[in-house]
């Protein structure tokens, strides 16, 4: 071959002689190892022993428990399948692709429950004994839904609207002070964790213990830096997608009970 010529060539000068081998030692890195299986025998199986090809055509035939399984009836899931079929069905190539009816399955069976949220419960004193959701505080950004809040918007407000978005805004408040405090005490939350997330609950729970042993021992000293530094969440842009009714007639509910007697706080009225 040329590139061997070149090495053994008496006129070789040593930039060539580097340039050579460094062409040898990648064309050498280059090379494919090659492959035990195209498709491991475990894959191809799941055509036979795949939980889907176990159990959904049985399921079909017991409403109750397909929605349970899928947290939806047969007809609901016939309904969604027909429409975003076109948006997951593949072709198959060379490898036979899954099949629209299982991809929609395993993600039903994904979303359920996934946040592991307690079950709704009544508000403190509230005389309705009405069960609400938990709920995340949250601001424009986000779309309001059974467990998310937001405030109204800013236009046309009357002094419920006005109270709940002050009662909110102080809870999200407290929340992001809280986060910026433990994120500028333990840095390792400027950054985005690249771990799986029971790891990062393990990071954050040690990072809740190790603040609450350094408050305890050290006492209550915290930086002005950590005060202030509060603006982790504050680059999201606004959302307008307009939320459920079931979820805007929850918001109705807390803004009533936060201007009830059982809800309300003396100091909400000095701040609207």
């Amino acid at each position: 071959m040329e590139i061997r010529f070149w090495l053994i060539g008496p006129c070789l000068s040593a930039k060539k002689r580097a340039a050579c081998i460094s062409a040898l030692l990648i064309r050498f890195r280059e090379k494919k190892r090659k492959r035990r299986y195209w498709v491991h025998p475990l894959i191809s199986a799941h055509l036979v022993k795949g939980q889907f090809y176990k159990i959904y055509e049985d399921l079909r035939l017991h409403p109750e428990n397909f929605f349970n399984y899928t947290r939806m009836s047969k007809d609901s899931f016939d309904k969604l399948l027909i429409i975003i079929s076109p948006l997951i069905t593949y072709q198959d190539v060379v490898r036979k692709c899954i099949p629209s009816e299982e991809r929609l399955l395993v993600t039903l069976r994904l979303e359920q429950k996934l946040l592991n949220i307690p079950e709704d419960r009544c508000l403190p004193d509230d005389i309705d004994g009405t069960c609400m959701p938990f709920v995340f505080v949250a601001d424009e950004a986000f779309s309001i839904s059974k467990h998310v809040l937001r405030p109204y918007a800013r236009k046309n407000l009357t002094n419920l609207k006005r109270i709940f978005n002050y009662r909110l805004t102080r809870a999200r408040r407290m929340v992001e002070c809280a986060f910026g405090i433990l994120a500028n005490k333990w840095r390792i939350f400027h950054r985005p964790l690249d771990v799986n997330p029971e790891f990062c609950d393990s990071i954050v729970k040690a990072a809740c213990i190790l603040h609450n042993f350094v408050r305890l021992h050290d006492g209550k000293q915290v930086d002005q830096e950590d005060i202030e530094s509060t603006t982790y969440f504050n680059n999201i842009a606004p959302s307008n997608k307009r939320g459920k009714q079931t979820a805007l007639n929850n918001r109705t509910y807390f803004a009533r009970y936060f201007t009830s007697p059982a809800g309300n706080v003396s100091w909400q009225y000095e701040y609207i």
